[in-house]
């Protein structure tokens, strides 16, 4: 323990009373470690279940394909979401769709078909822009050819 000489060094303005100095001298320069009532436990993560392609085929698809929808809960799809149906992989071919799909899958239908059109609308914009730029340049190289000069844009 601190005597109360090292402490009037530290609080000179501190009363020669014990109390005090017995307080900060166990508070402030104490030995013993004190254990935080708030200690963070170390979280226990459970590992993910993973889920295999027969397990996906077992439940997931079985139910998908075989849920009944009536109009009141499900859609008539056109012949184009029909033919979405097919290509987002919803449905293997027209034989197994039904004549009114649920909700739930032409919504997910529609999220998968956002992919796909950004998948073909990109490479067709690229694809448009670099044939303009080659018959762009096509005519300048043919401008200069004849000898024609352009000193601004029109």
């Amino acid at each position: 323990m601190i005597n109360s000489t090292k402490l009037n060094a530290f609080f000179p303005n501190i009363s020669k009373t014990q109390a005090p100095l017995i307080h900060f001298s166990r508070r402030l320069f104490s030995e013993k470690q004190i254990e935080s009532t708030s200690t963070p436990t170390t979280p226990v993560y459970e590992k993910p279940r993973y889920a295999t392609r027969s397990n996906y085929e077992s439940t997931i698809r079985s139910s998908r394909i075989g849920r009944e929808a009536d109009p009141n809960t499900g859609v008539t799809p056109t012949y184009m979401q029909r033919w979405f149906l097919i290509i987002t992989r919803l449905y293997r071919n027209r034989s197994e769709q039904p004549n009114i799909v649920p909700t739930p899958v032409i919504l997910r239908m529609h999220e998968r078909m956002r992919i796909v059109y950004l998948i073909t609308a990109i490479p067709i914009f690229f694809a448009i822009f670099y044939i303009f730029e080659y018959l762009t340049g096509k005519k300048i190289v043919r401008d200069r050819a004849s000898g024609k000069v352009v000193t601004r844009m029109p």
